[in-house]
C-alpha cells in the first residue's frame, strides 16, 4: 500500500480487471455497469461533453449516461468533492461515476478507480475523492491505466 500524492491509500497499484465488468459478460466477477454518471467542470458551451459521451457509447453502447452536472466551477476540486457524496447515493449499486475536474488536466496525474458502497468512482488523483473516502465503506482503490481507452488527438 502506498500513499498517493493527495493522501488516498492505494492498496493495489496495478490494473484490476475484476473491478468492472460489462453487462455482456455473464458470470464475471466485479460490478456490472449499466449506468455511468458524469460530473465535470466542462461547462455546456462546447463539444467536450458530447465527445466524452460518444467515446463511452462507442465502448459500451448499452450503458445509460446520466449528467450530474458540467457546471462545477473550473478546476474547483472542493466543489466537486462535495457533490460526489451528495449525489451518488441516488443511483443503483453498480453505477460508475466519472469525475472530471482537474487543474492539472493533460498532466501525468494518475487516474484512480475506487469502489465505495457498491459504486465505482473514477477520478484523477487530485484529492477529489477524499471527502467520499473519509466516510468509510471503501473496498478498493487502484490506479487505472489502459492506453486503449485514451483519446488520441
Amino acid at each position: 500500500m502506498r500513499d498517493t500524492p493527495y493522501g488516498l491509500q492505494a492498496d493495489d497499484l496495478k490494473r484490476n480487471d475484476s473491478l468492472l465488468t460489462s453487462d455482456t459478460e455473464p458470470g464475471t466477477r466485479g460490478i456490472v455497469m449499466s449506468v455511468i454518471t458524469i460530473l465535470s467542470d466542462f461547462g455546456a458551451h462546447d463539444e467536450y461533453v458530447g465527445i466524452m459521451k460518444g467515446v463511452i457509447l462507442s465502448i459500451c453502447p448499452s450503458v445509460s449516461i446520466v449528467d450530474i452536472t458540467h457546471q462545477v466551477d473550473p478546476q474547483d476540486i472542493a466543489q466537486a468533492a462535495y457533490l460526489i457524496p451528495a449525489s451518488y447515493r441516488f443511483f443503483p449499486q453498480g453505477t460508475v461515476h466519472l469525475i472530471v475536474v482537474d487543474p492539472g488536466v493533460g498532466s501525468q496525474r494518475d487516474i484512480l478507480a475506487a469502489t465505495h458502497g457498491g459504486h465505482v468512482f473514477i477520478a484523477p488523483d487530485n484529492g477529489v475523492l477524499t471527502l467520499l473516502m473519509n466516510r468509510g465503506k471503501s473496498d478498493t482503490i487502484v490506479r487505472v491505466y489502459n492506453a486503449e481507452y485514451f483519446l488520441k488527438p
